[in-house]
């Protein structure tokens, strides 16, 4: 038999899914292999390899590259200089210096850069996962945004999340704006300087997709951030990013904080300033942070010598008012950028928190 007989009945062969040859093939050949949902039976995935050569049901891979479709237009592309294909158990095995590419919705300038040094692929799954040091880039416009370092990737290309076992660091570039002066109006910039995210716990990212321009990131167990103007730290942290213009705006075209939650321990740091809170919130659209207390322990608010504590202390940053409050729901409703912010349930009023009565100002 010809080589390129054996080549193409080996293709065939493993494309129908028939047993494998009772014989080793030592030809060396090309490899496709093509993915399909299990519930809605599209095309969900492509791999394909320059070379390969097949061995007791193996085949070993030279030059791969999977590409992923994901739910709302997103494509992941993956590549590698070698790797390891089963047929039995639809599974493959990338090694050397693995490159992924997430584009979340194509056409945009939106993207993650991903290297590492093992990736693992099932068929079917929609999820890549490795074990290996991974270094991350998110990218608008071709610059970076944030970067991420650590270890123990998962990557959902379907729901367009990203998570990281065992993170060492994660910097924001263009300033969160989340601390900076307490009682004054959010810059959203850190003079380039990076925000630092650090946590002994998992790093999650949801990455935009059409109908959710936010990019959402979510950090747990011990966690600190570090602004040139201040930390914040506390046992978890959600924030939502949103992207500001077109290149030319905020960090030619980078992000800025749409929305945060921080929960369990929450304390910040700024200059003279301190506040510590169970609960924290943020809602970029108004610059309003609302600080929380959980029935045991309220909140409080230290700055020049002077010290407020109440159940619940809301900061108007723009306004550069601050206004305390002790009765009923006033969490606040985080909208998109463009609707009105307000606590829920009206205005919060002074009605008996303790310490520093009134605003706290300059």
């Amino acid at each position: 038999m010809s080589r390129r007989a054996v080549t193409a009945a080996a293709v065939l062969t493993l494309l129908a899914g028939a047993a494998a040859p009772a014989s080793d093939v030592s030809e060396t050949h090309g490899l496709k292999v093509r993915s399909y949902d299990r519930r809605t039976g599209r095309l969900s995935a492509r791999l394909a390899a320059d070379r390969s050569d097949y061995l007791n049901g193996v085949f070993v891979l030279k030059k791969v590259a999977i590409r992923s479709y994901g739910a709302g237009g997103s494509i992941v592309d993956t590549s590698a200089p070698a790797g390891r294909y089963e047929k039995e158990k639809g599974f493959a095995t990338l090694t050397g210096d693995v490159r992924v590419t997430y584009q979340p919705v194509d056409g945009t300038d939106e993207r993650a850069d991903i290297r590492l040094k093992n990736l693992e692929w099932t068929q079917g799954a929609d999820v890549l996962t490795s074990d290996s040091e991974v270094d991350a880039r998110f990218l608008r416009g071709g610059r970076a945004v944030a970067e991420l370092k650590g270890r123990g990737l998962e990557i959902d290309t379907a729901s367009g999340l990203i998570r990281l076992a065992k993170p060492e660091v994660m910097k924001l570039r263009g300033g969160l704006g989340l601390i900076g002066r307490l009682d004054r109006p959010a810059t959203g910039s850190s003079d380039g300087r990076p925000v630092t995210v650090r946590s002994k716990g998992p790093i999650r990212l949801v990455m935009p997709k059409a109908d959710d321009p936010l990019l959402r990131i979510s950090v747990k167990n011990d966690v600190t951030v570090t602004e040139p103007e201040g930390s914040l730290g506390c046992d978890g942290l959600t924030l939502a990013l949103r992207r500001e213009g077109p290149a030319g705006g905020m960090e030619a075209g980078g992000y800025l904080l749409d929305s945060a939650e921080a929960t369990g321990d929450v304390s910040f740091r700024s200059g003279e300033s301190t506040a510590t809170a169970p609960r924290a919130e943020y809602a970029g659209a108004a610059d309003l942070l609302l600080l929380s207390g959980d029935g045991k322990e309220g909140a409080t608010l230290t700055r020049q010598g002077q010290t407020l504590a109440a159940p619940r202390i809301l900061i108007d940053r723009r306004n550069r008012k601050t206004t305390t409050g002790g009765k009923g729901d006033t969490r606040l409703t985080i909208r998109r950028p463009e609707e009105a912010v307000k606590p829920r349930g009206g205005a919060v009023e002074d009605d008996g928190g303790t310490g520093t009565a009134g605003p706290v100002s300059e």
